[in-house]
């Protein structure tokens, strides 16, 4: 799902130069819409403002401000949504880590040790 935003907000910048008043709004209100679905947005503040922004925000009848104001929001977006597929990738990577990694043999033979004692008894 995030990376298909992620997709959809770098076509959606390159395609703002273009677009006219009409089109713009049509993609913000899009953006903030599938932004809206995302789970990490009821936790990260700064994606709940984005939303905000881009449903209200203050755009001007320029259509030049408004697609800079848009670009320039959707770039904050964007470096969100891809703290967040970094902070994934690290937690993939640290599982993925700690589940192929063999214990230490000083730890194995720690454990076999206790269990070799709480059988006999004398722990």
């Amino acid at each position: 799902m995030l990376m298909k935003l992620m997709e959809e907000l770098a076509q959606s910048r390159r395609g703002l130069p273009g677009m006219n008043q009409q089109e713009t709004k049509q993609t913000r209100e899009s953006i903030a819409s599938q932004l809206s679905e995302l789970e990490a947005t009821a936790k990260n503040v700064m994606l709940q403002n984005i939303i905000q922004q881009l449903k209200h925000g203050n755009f001007s009848d320029d259509i030049q401000r408004n697609v800079g104001a848009t670009n320039e929001i959707l770039g904050q977006t964007q470096q969100i949504l891809q703290s967040f597929l970094w902070q994934d990738a690290m937690k993939e990577t640290m599982t993925h880590n700690r589940e192929t990694t063999a214990p230490p043999r000083k730890y194995k033979a720690q454990v076999q040790e206790y269990f070799r004692r709480l059988a006999e008894g004398t722990l």
